[in-house]
């Protein structure tokens, strides 16, 4: 690790206000500080920097007014971020790959830019991915490139394993 990373905290197309605003570097310290307990070290290596670097950006980032206001109110799950080490959501206790989690979040966000754009149609091919899962990640990711909604009513919304009912 290099520690030669330049971490922002607002993105300049500023969009989605207040949430779309921040950097995803930004909204991944806030997320997992959201979700979980991890120590300051995960979140370096999270971020490909130093302690230093980090300890620097968490008081831009508790100085910073946009900032401030979306730790004080929780950031919704559908602005989250992936992060690429495992993590274990302090609510639910599984093991999470997207920060906050997304089971166990119930900040909604208050009406942002993109609200007023029409429905998407949803995917007529659920998926039985674990919510959260870097397959489901990867299945929204699709369904986003071929147009449909990146949520779908059928979705599998549990982590417990599937049971089958038996045939008679």
């Amino acid at each position: 690790m290099t520690g030669r990373i330049e971490l922002l905290l607002h993105r300049p197309n500023r969009n989605d206000y207040p949430y779309g605003m921040i950097s995803p570097e930004a909204r991944t310290v806030i997320g997992l500080r959201q979700t979980t307990s991890v120590d300051s070290h995960h979140i370096a290596k999270e971020l490909g920097c130093t302690i230093k670097q980090l300890k620097i950006f968490e008081k831009e980032i508790q100085n910073d007014e946009i900032c401030n206001w979306v730790k004080y109110n929780g950031m919704p799950a559908c602005f989250g971020e992936i992060v690429t080490n495992t993590v274990i959501c302090d609510s639910c206790k599984n093991r999470i790959n997207y920060v906050p989690c997304v089971q166990c979040c119930t900040h909604q966000g208050i009406k942002c830019r993109n609200d007023a754009e029409p429905e998407l149609p949803f995917d007529p091919y659920p998926t039985d991915a674990i919510p959260g899962s870097l397959d489901k990640i990867a299945v929204m990711e699709q369904r986003a490139m071929r147009g449909y909604s990146i949520f779908s009513p059928q979705d599998r919304c549990d982590f417990g394993p599937r049971y089958e009912p038996e045939s008679e």
